[in-house]
C-alpha cells in the first residue's frame, strides 16, 4: 500500500482527533450531565471506529490486536483530553469521563471486531 493510502485511511482519525481538542478547548460549556456523557459517547465512539478502520487496513495484525490497540489509543487521548481540559478556563478534568471514554472505545471496538470476525467465517 502507498504512503499516500495510509495517509488518507489514517486522516479521518487525526480530523476527529482535531475536532475532539477543539470542542475540549471551549471554555464554560454548561449543560445537564447527561449532554456531556452523551458527548463523551459519540466522541470517542466515533474515534474507536475510526481506530478500528485504520489499523484494520493498515497495521495487518490479528482484530484481537487492532481491539486492544484501539482501546488503549482512544482512552489515552481521553486522558490527555481531560489534561488538556485543566488549563482551558471554566473546565476541569473529571475521571467519569476517562471512564466513559474507556466504555465508548471498548464497546466499539469489540463490536467492530465482532463484525470482522463474522465476515471472515
Amino acid at each position: 500500500m502507498s504512503a499516500w493510502k495510509k495517509i488518507l485511511i489514517w486522516l479521518p482519525v487525526l480530523l476527529w482527533m482535531g475536532l475532539i481538542f477543539f470542542m475540549s478547548s471551549q471554555t464554560g460549556l454548561a449543560g445537564p450531565a447527561w449532554i456531556s456523557v452523551t458527548g463523551h459517547i459519540v466522541e470517542y465512539g466515533v474515534l474507536a471506529g475510526l481506530f478500528y478502520f485504520a489499523f484494520a487496513r493498515t497495521a495487518g495484525v490479528d482484530p484481537f490486536w487492532i481491539i486492544i490497540f484501539t482501546v488503549i489509543l482512544a482512552t489515552a487521548y481521553g486522558v490527555t483530553d481531560e489534561w488538556h481540559q485543566s488549563f482551558v478556563p471554566g473546565r476541569v478534568p473529571d475521571i467519569m469521563d476517562i471512564l466513559t471514554d474507556f466504555s465508548a472505545a471498548t464497546t466499539i471496538a469489540v463490536i467492530s471486531g465482532a463484525r470482522k470476525a463474522g465476515r471472515s467465517m
